[in-house]
């Protein structure tokens, strides 16, 4: 059996990814022999919710450098995976963090 705690290497952080997890789509980085099976039993041990449905796209990116002496090539591809929840269940890691404290205090000073 697979370690499930190292199919997913890290959560996938940027707009598109925050503005996905108002929709329940959360997006991880996994390993690139993981299968959508592999994916929905980590997230479902590691979080505790219900995955729905995952969606994994290999993601290219290949960069060569020219030293002084070769080319080198670094291989900087990787495996991305969304996974959709049922309404009413979240993952903590993606909600965004705001402080209603400092913006009622800015907000009465303008008065």
């Amino acid at each position: 059996m697979k370690n499930l705690s190292n199919i997913i290497v890290k959560p996938i952080v940027s707009e598109k990814s925050f503005a996905e997890a108002r929709a329940n789509k959360y997006t991880f980085q996994v390993q690139k022999h993981a299968t959508k099976t592999d994916v929905k039993n980590a997230v479902e041990k590691l979080f505790g919710v219900r995955v729905l449905q995952v969606y994994t796209a290999n993601i290219k990116g290949s960069k060569t450098r020219n030293t002084r002496y070769s080319k080198k090539l670094i291989d900087a591809s990787y495996k991305k995976a969304r996974v959709r929840l049922p309404e009413g269940q979240k993952i903590d890691i993606f909600e965004e963090k705001t402080d209603d404290k400092g913006k009622e205090a800015r907000g009465k000073g303008k008065e």
